[in-house]
């Protein structure tokens, strides 16, 4: 049995499946399997799937029904025998260190999670190599905390590496956007012990057509509700981390007020009600809480001042944010 399962669902990526697959099998720890999940592409990605499974043994690939992210995941869960899981997208790649480093730091630190930084690259744009400067365990609470604030984690499923035994009964939201943000935090709810490594070894693809640089829409906002949702259960287990918790789902509201006011479409009027509702209210408490950013306090402020204030503001704020 092999010690890690690599799960990669593949949809219409014949142009960036090679880079993806040749930086799995080449890393520097052999004891792994890839399950390639062909979600019914349409293009030569099928082909290639094939291809990689009669190249090596540690290859498997399945072909089924266009089900989604999620459902293609699931469809991977189902089906792994290694001890621990790492969740690798398709059109990204990885550092030929990136299983060993984190299988490594599991070991080492006897933890069920371990956590690692991407890197957000344009197409084309080499990685850039960074020292690592932080190495630390750190409690569930305290991990759950650091991906609310997003200075250190981040809620997405990959850059991480799991014992497979947290995801027993847990499985991504079928037919949704933002499958991450509804599932990552149920996960760890079951972790005792967490490491986290500054280690920039994910290469997270930016290129346009995918989820997260979709143009406003319905199925977009729907991340509102799972902000709601995802808040409402971590209340209920770390109560005393409610302004985190609070502004995690203030920062993804006032994103989605942003895109919706880019968009100038009438019809999310209902949306944008809601958010501006949703600031007024919580203004007070996240105004004057130490833990909220203060990048979101301006925003917040500049909301207060009006939507054209607040688009400015926000799209300067989005414009300066570095890749890295």
């Amino acid at each position: 049995m092999p010690t890690i399962s690599v799960i990669i669902p593949a949809y219409n990526v014949e142009k960036y499946l090679d880079k993806c697959m040749n930086s799995v099998l080449n890393q520097s720890f052999t004891d792994f399997e890839v399950l390639l999940i062909d979600d019914g592409a349409k293009d030569s990605t099928v082909q290639l799937c094939d291809k990689y499974a009669e190249k090596d043994t540690r290859v498997k690939t399945y072909h089924k029904k266009n089900g989604g992210l999620s459902d293609a995941r699931n469809y991977g869960l189902e089906r792994i025998s290694g001890k621990y899981v790492t969740f690798i997208d398709s059109d990204d790649y990885i550092d030929d260190n990136y299983l060993k480093y984190m299988y490594d730091l599991i070991l080492k630190e006897n933890a069920q999670i371990c956590m690692v930084q991407g890197q957000l690259l344009l197409e084309n744009e080499e990685p850039h190599k960074f020292p690592i400067n932080v190495e630390k365990c750190v409690s569930t609470e305290e991990a759950i905390r650091m991906m609310l604030l997003r200075k250190e984690a981040t809620h997405t499923s990959w850059g991480k590496l799991y014992d497979v035994s947290l995801w027993e009964n847990i499985r991504f939201p079928k037919g949704q956007n933002y499958e991450d943000y509804a599932t990552t935090y149920h996960v760890f709810s079951k972790a005792t012990r967490v490491v986290y490594s500054d280690a920039k070894l994910y290469y997270y693809i930016q290129r346009l057509g995918s989820i997260m640089h979709d143009a406003c829409s319905i199925k977009t906002l729907s991340v509102l509700d799972v902000a709601d949702n995802v808040s409402e259960y971590l209340l209920t287990k770390w109560p005393e981390s409610s302004d985190e918790i609070l502004d995690l789902q203030a920062h993804t509201y006032l994103k989605n007020l942003q895109q919706i006011l880019n968009s100038g479409n009438k019809a999310f009027l209902e949306y944008q009600n809601r958010i501006i509702l949703f600031i007024k209210d919580n203004r007070h408490k996240l105004l004057t809480s130490n833990r909220v950013p203060l990048n979101d306090k301006v925003k917040i402020v500049s909301l207060m001042l009006g939507k054209g204030v607040f688009l400015k503001v926000y799209n300067f704020c989005d414009g300066n944010r570095k890749v890295n």
